[in-house]
């Protein structure tokens, strides 16, 4: 229940955000996800008022996924950057920075 709560919300928030920005910015929002379903997710909700750059590809593995200086890049110049920590035990991504 936890899990789905901390899910919802910032799905609401990201769509708020979309409807509060779509008519004063012309430019796409920035946002990094961290894994392929949570930016399918984005661009479903976004469309074209989203640019997302996803961490971790559709094939690739969450649990052995190592953050290179690209990926920090990515994070760091996001307007929004979309987790589901539920789904990661072993660490987490922060604006700040990277935690493990």
């Amino acid at each position: 229940m936890r899990c789905r709560i901390r899910f919802t919300v910032p799905v609401l928030m990201l769509a708020a955000l979309f409807a509060v920005r779509a008519e004063a910015q012309t430019a796409p929002v920035t946002v990094v996800a961290t894994f392929s379903i949570l930016a399918d997710l984005v661009r479903n909700v976004g469309g074209e008022k989203v640019a997302v750059t996803t961490l971790v590809g559709p094939d690739a593995d969450t649990h052995s996924y190592q953050p290179t200086p690209s990926d920090a890049r990515a994070v760091a110049q996001a307007q929004v950057l979309v987790t589901h920590k539920c789904s990661s035990p072993t660490g987490s991504v922060s604006k700040a920075g990277w935690s493990a």
